[in-house]
């Protein structure tokens, strides 16, 4: 009745077998199905029947009684129910409603948002006319809508004695839309920009549970792409389709596929497609990217697009190249030649303009990200597998160049959703869930998982380093000290505590590597490393078991002391950091197998490495982006490796490095949370950095020996 609702909940695994779940069982509590087999044969998913037993929790129902039923009661929450969590249960569930309820229910009508676009002369803009009416086309004006909004009541009778409920939740979620996107506001009609139409469909097709209509798509353009048609996997051309669709409503976007998995060859595609339909007869699209991927675009593009004049602008002498340019389909530059001419740049009408490693703007006060934004082009495409790599300030940043003020301003942002993700006590659902549909019209990303199956696994492993005596002594002087030194710049002002703390902290990293990083005359000791001990182990190891090995760090001086170490097991191996000469030549002697280990700067190997001949990698020491950590890893991990790709990662024991690992994982979990269909709860790390309580709060170290 509309006092006493029960439900019960049933998960269908097989071939129709049923089993009926209750919280906090796990699988043995029914470990056979039907015919005898164990249910894990039918893939039984206990996280998706976790997360259905949330849903009908958050709808207010209780735990099971003696009879196995989930109870909701009282007339109000049964009419929510009614009006806004059940429609969407009918759309992702089988929902099987008894005679009774539906007897009780079938004369309250459901009135839900609804929305009509109709193109403004000005092609960028939408009217919008908002309504409220239901599928019988009874309708209710909005100041009655705003009324059950203010008091929070669900349902109300019309003067026909007519029983309505309205969806107070679709209802909630389209102002705070409204809110977002900011329409201008004419005779009851709202006007949009067209690049927010996306989010307010998305919107009401998720909470109004209206066909809200498909947005078109573009078809693969098999003529103007001619070969790269047979070359291009599936998921390249949805890709390539994905984008085009986008410059067809005179859209941009970021292609956010993760690493490795072609986003050069994809936009190469695009620029080709685009070129060939254009109307006027030279127009030049612009690829900016870091220095050390000029040579690889123009190597792409001479391979997979020869018939796109490609120029290379780089250089000090460069007002040949310029006019080189000026008849050219392709120029690739850098961002700092990017700076360095912005006003030429700005002064050429480009057809489109890509963004290579676009986390070079993340964060829109540097000069990358100001001479980005100010080069006009009529598409704008942000290529990165790491829209977010600190803070969802970066992909404000990034939208900034895709679609100036689609985010609002940096202090809208901040007010409406960054001070939010970054709480302390995890984001509401409701603001992660608005803040996903509002990027996922402007972002494709998939990831190796899930379309390059073919791709072996990854297996991760973290090895734990014991501190050497002479390690710990030196660590634990230099946290009481530091710990002394920031307490009295607090004195001189924030500021100055942070730089303190972020000089302790620079010193307490290098102590967990080897106490030789320091400095100072060091040649006594007989025990600087207790990472260095596990690496000889390791190294024995991985070698003898024919392995190839990248192996990286941040810190160049530590490379040079493992360079050392392989030289003392006569180890050959290949080098790369910033200063390195040669680097394509070290790259393929390693690809080639003339050296069994790759010693490379973390910093240095993040970009533009094909190194698919290893199957090992390690992380020396950690740094304080995953997303850094994610690049280099994926030298190794990409289309084209032959087997599973090993990464162990080396952390000194009771350290900060363990912090470090902690706040990894905290932005992991915030990246999936924005840019997976997993983990919608996940508690966002604020900032990604450490307090100074983290930072100095008292660590635990063992005895000596």
């Amino acid at each position: 009745s509309l006092n006493y609702l029960a439900a019960e909940l049933t998960c269908v695994y097989g071939d129709g077998d049923k089993l009926q779940i209750q919280p906090g069982e796990a699988s043995s509590a029914f470990p056979f199905a039907a015919d005898g087999s164990p249910w894990e044969l039918y893939g039984r998913n206990v996280s998706a029947e976790t997360a259905a037993l949330a849903r009908l929790a958050s709808a207010v129902f209780s735990e099971p009684n003696q009879d196995g039923h989930r109870v909701l009661t009282g007339e109000q929450a049964t009419l929510k129910f009614f009006a806004s969590d059940l429609p969407r249960l009918q759309r992702d569930w089988e929902v099987t409603m008894g005679e009774r309820f539906t007897h009780v229910t079938k004369d309250i009508t459901r009135i839900t948002p609804e929305i009509q676009t109709v193109p403004h002369a000005d092609g960028g803009w939408l009217d919008v006319d908002i309504g409220y009416s239901s599928e019988q086309d009874l309708s209710l004006p909005k100041h009655e809508i705003q009324r059950l909004l203010q008091v929070g009541q669900s349902h109300t009778k019309l003067k026909t004695g007519q029983r309505v409920v309205v969806d107070l939740q679709a209802c909630e979620e389209l102002n705070a839309v409204l809110q977002d996107i900011e329409p201008d506001q004419e005779y009851g009609r709202y006007r949009i920009q067209t690049s927010q139409a996306a989010f307010l469909r998305q919107t009401l097709g998720e909470f109004a549970n209206r066909d809200v209509g498909e947005l078109p798509q573009a078809d693969f353009p098999n003529e103007a792409l001619s070969d790269l048609a047979d070359i291009l996997r599936d998921y390249q051309k949805e890709g390539v389709c994905w984008m085009l669709a986008r410059t067809n409503r005179g859209l941009s976007g970021i292609l956010a596929d993760e690493m490795g998995l072609g986003k050069t060859l994809q936009s190469l595609s695009v620029i080709q497609a685009l070129h060939a339909a254009a109307e006027d007869d030279s127009p030049t699209s612009l690829i900016v990217c870091p220095t050390s991927l000029l040579d690889n675009w123009c190597q792409e593009a001479a391979r997979f697009t020869p018939d796109l004049k490609t120029v290379k602008l780089h250089g000090t002498k460069r007002d040949r190249i310029w006019k080189e340019a000026a008849k050219a389909d392709l120029v690739v530059t850098s961002y700092g030649l990017l700076v360095r001419d912005l006003e030429k740049f700005q002064s050429e009408a480009w057809l489109g303009i890509f963004l290579d490693e676009a986390s070079a703007i993340k964060n829109a006060k540097t000069k990358n990200a100001q001479a980005a934004y100010q080069v006009g082009g009529r598409f704008r495409f942000a290529l990165t597998g790491t829209p977010i790599e600190n803070s969802v300030r970066d992909i404000w940043s990034i939208m900034q160049f895709v679609a100036p003020g689609y985010l609002g301003s940096h202090q809208t942002f901040k007010e409406r959703y960054e001070q939010a993700l970054s709480s302390e006590g995890g984001a509401p659902p409701e603001i992660v869930n608005r803040f996903r549909r509002r990027l996922n019209p402007f972002i494709l990303r998939r990831t190796k998982r899930r379309v390059a199956t073919e791709l072996p696994d990854r297996l991760e492993k973290v090895l734990t380093c014991p501190l050497t005596e002479t390690q710990r002594n030196t660590y634990t002087s230099i946290l009481r000290a530091g710990r002394e030194k920031v307490l009295e710049a607090r004195d001189q002002g924030e500021g100055v505590a942070r730089m303190t703390m972020l000089t302790t902290l620079l010193r307490l990293r290098q102590v967990c590597c080897d106490v030789r990083l320091l400095g100072g005359d060091t040649t006594k000791l007989n025990d600087p490393s207790g990472k260095l001990d596990s690496m000889r182990e390791l190294l024995e190891e991985t070698t003898a078991g024919g392995h190839r090995i990248l192996i990286f760090s941040q810190f160049v001086s530590m490379l040079k002391l493992l360079s050392e170490e392989l030289k003392s097991q006569e180890l050959d191996y290949c080098y790369l950091d910033g200063q390195t000469t040669g680097r394509q030549q070290e790259v393929d002697r390693f690809q080639n197998g003339n050296a069994p280990a790759f010693l490379i700067s973390l910093k240095a190997g993040g970009y533009g490495l094909n190194l698919t001949a290893a199957d090992t990698v390690i992380h020396f020491d950690p740094w304080w982006n995953p997303a850094v950590e994610d690049q280099a890893i994926n030298r190794a991990h990409r289309i084209g490796v032959k087997g599973a790709v090993i990464v162990t990662r080396m952390l000194a024991m009771n350290t900060i490095e363990q912090r470090i690992a902690s706040v990894l994982h905290e932005k992991r979990e915030m990246f999936d949370m924005l840019f997976s269909e997993t983990n919608p709860s996940a508690k966002p790390t604020q900032g990604g950095g450490l307090t100074r309580d983290e930072t100095f709060g008292q660590i635990e170290f063992p005895s000596p020996g």
